[in-house]
Formats: structure tokens, C-alpha cells, sequence
């Protein structure tokens, strides 16, 4: 019999159109990554397609003001599917 080692990290699911929610997600979520360094913060969450646009904004405006002002990087995964991952990964600073 096989043993599952499969690690789960919790994911906070966000469901709203506003991007202002944002701003309350580290209170949310302290979970990094194994082997990642303590002072970098993970944060992933899970939205319908339609919904991102609200963190990317009318020519990318917001999702590049976030960039600029945190200094975290951020990815969301392509649109092939009803939900999309949203990455974040920057200082707890």
C-alpha cells in the first residue's frame, strides 16, 4: 500500500469583485511554502475568471500599482478554467 505524503497548505478562497478585500489578506493567511525564507509571504487565492479583473484592472492599472507599492510579485493562471489561481509571494514587510 502506498503512503500519501501529499503536504496541503490551505488556500484563501476569496469570492468578491472588489480588489479592496486585498488589502485584509495577510490578517487571513501566514502559510508559506516549505524551504521558502521566513521573511517572504505566500498568499494564493482562488477566484472565479470573471472576478480577476478586478485585481488586474482596465490596462492592467491595479494589479501594477500593487506591484509597484508592495513590491511582491503576482501571478494569476491563464483563463482556460472557470477559476484562476492568484499568486503573491512578498516580504511580510
Amino acid at each position: 500500500m502506498m503512503m500519501d505524503n501529499t503536504t496541503h497548505h490551505p488556500i484563501v478562497q476569496i469570492n468578491t469583485t472588489n480588489s479592496q478585500n486585498m488589502t485584509n489578506i495577510h490578517q487571513q493567511s501566514s502559510t508559506k511554502l516549505p524551504g521558502e525564507p521566513d521573511h517572504f509571504l505566500t498568499i494564493r487565492l482562488l477566484m472565479q475568471g470573471k472576478e480577476v479583473g478586478s485585481i488586474i484592472g482596465k490596462r492592467g492599472d491595479n494589479i501594477k500599482a500593487i506591484r509597484e507599492e508592495s513590491g511582491a510579485r503576482i501571478n494569476i493562471s491563464d483563463g482556460t478554467t472557470p477559476e484562476r489561481i492568484v499568486t503573491m509571494v512578498g516580504t511580510i514587510e
